[in-house]
């Protein structure tokens, strides 16, 4: 990986990492060597394009909602999936995220899959227009699907 392309990859890799726990100088060199082992194995694939097997497959559990636990549609499916496949996402969703912006392939009226945008900003930016338009005597019309 070029420099920058590593840099990224070791700070996503660096959110995964749990520094709340005492574990002295031992555990650092154990956990630095773990990290440059992850960080070699997630290189490997990120030149490759191929993404390691047991990276996409996922445990699926039930997690409980609300109303009476004898009843299966009160649970909702959630995926576990690998630390190093969450990486890998996050690292690919990064460098996507980078180009989107810097070659502005979204315009500023997106609002979904657009950071800081949701789909509240959306309907307040186009309740926005429709009172401008309604203030300067424009026929409005809307239709909600």
């Amino acid at each position: 990986m070029k420099g920058e392309s590593r840099g990224l990859l070791e700070c996503t890799l660096s959110k995964f990492v749990d520094d709340t726990k005492p574990s002295g100088v031992v555990g650092t060199l154990e956990r630095r060597h773990t990290i440059q082992r992850d960080l070699d194995r997630l290189e490997r694939s990120w030149r490759s394009g191929e993404v390691s097997e047991d990276w996409r497959k996922a445990n699926v559990t039930p997690v409980f909602k609300k109303g009476k636990k004898e009843d299966p549609g009160n649970y909702r499916p959630v995926s576990l999936t690998s630390i190093p496949g969450k990486v890998m996402e996050q690292l690919i969703l990064g460098v996507i995220n980078k180009h989107v912006e810097e070659k502005v392939v979204i315009g500023s009226g997106q609002h979904g899959c657009s950071k800081g945008k949701s789909c509240m900003t959306n309907l307040i930016a186009f309740y926005d227009g429709m009172t401008s338009w309604v203030d300067e005597g424009r026929a409005v019309d809307v239709v909600y699907l």
